[in-house]
């Protein structure tokens, strides 16, 4: 599981069905091409704001533990500089990618 240090405190983040799901509907994708037509979306601050706060919510869930975070308004208060949040977004790549992965090899 990865982690993210947001204000000094190390949180759990895991991209899940769950994680991936809500983050591309707050981004407003239907599908898999969707998130590889707006890779420049993970530049704006609504985008990656969401990849950390799911990203940290479902891995509080996945350890059994309550997150500190009562909504994304309370995170995002917690937030002092963009850069907080890059671990976030490369993991949601990472996950985005493996998860809509196909066993087919490519090209067919």
């Amino acid at each position: 599981m990865n982690h993210i240090e947001i204000g000094g405190v190390q949180h759990p983040l895991l991209f899940n069905m769950n994680a991936i799901k809500n983050i591309m509907q707050v981004a407003g994708m239907q599908n898999f091409d969707d998130l590889t037509i707006q890779r420049d979306l993970a530049k704006s601050m609504d985008f990656a704001l969401a990849c950390a706060f799911y990203g940290i919510l479902e891995g509080y869930e996945d350890q059994d533990q309550e997150t500190p975070f009562r909504n994304i308004q309370k995170f995002a208060a917690k937030i002092k500089r963009f850069t907080e949040l890059s671990p976030a977004l490369d993991a949601f790549t990472q996950a985005a990618t493996d998860f809509f992965a196909t066993d087919e090899p490519e090209g067919k």
